[in-house]
């Protein structure tokens, strides 16, 4: 089975999305506590910080440099999909304890409504930032004890280019359930990840249709 930082290097190495020439942009996701304010639609999250992830490396925060994002790009993408839309705006984006926490506006496509929905209902929590190794080493025998002995890689510098709302940590038969319900679309439950078939069969979402009753006529 590929691991899906791979699979996102293999969509970069075929699309070449982000990068100089033949490099490949980086990924690292992590499952978060995310709070979502549903009238401002602004979800906040951590995404990034300083543990040990699946490719047993470590991105030191300090060493992230944000000046291309959020400096002067925001947009977030959904699974670092480029060939999309964005499905929201980072807002802010800053230092807390040992990793960065992101405060993202999500578009008023019927997509981002979707995402919102899968959000709240826990299906989707988790964040992936993309970025440029500038410098990385072997750990120090300090960062040895700290980290444990699978750490093999520090990532002491790089270039932050984005962040994405990845579906990777989600349970698809979730995700495959608020579209049977109508509570999502279709076509937002495949792009969260939800394999399509000629079979499969998803109800519409419907808008919600507010009645007025006139006074009189009660």
């Amino acid at each position: 089975m590929i691991c899906f930082a791979e699979q996102i290097k293999q969509h970069h190495a075929s699309t070449a999305a982000i990068g100089d020439g033949d490099e490949v942009l980086s990924v690292k996701s992590i499952l978060t506590d995310v709070s979502i304010d549903r009238a401002q639609r602004i979800v906040k999250g951590i995404v990034t910080t300083d543990s040990p992830d699946l490719d047993d490396e470590v991105v030191l925060p300090d060493g992230l440099d944000t000046s291309y994002f959020p400096g002067q790009v925001k947009a977030v993408y959904l699974n670092h999909n480029y060939n999309d839309l964005p499905v929201g705006t980072c807002r802010r984006m800053f230092r807390s304890g040992n990793g960065y926490i992101c405060q993202t506006f999500i578009t008023r496509r019927g997509i981002g409504d979707d995402l919102i929905t899968a959000i709240e209902d826990e299906s989707i929590r988790g964040f992936s930032i993309g970025f440029k190794v500038l410098e990385a080493t072997a750990p120090t025998p300090e960062e040895q004890r700290r980290y444990g002995a699978a750490v093999d890689t520090v990532i002491r510098k790089a270039k932050l280019l984005e962040y994405s709302i990845v579906s990777m940590p989600a349970n698809p038969d979730a995700i495959m359930q608020l579209a049977f319900k109508g509570k999502i679309r279709r076509s937002s439950a495949i792009a969260f990840g939800v394999p399509d078939s000629p079979e499969r069969k998803f109800f519409r979402v419907s808008p919600i249709r507010t009645v007025m009753i006139m006074e009189d006529s009660l």
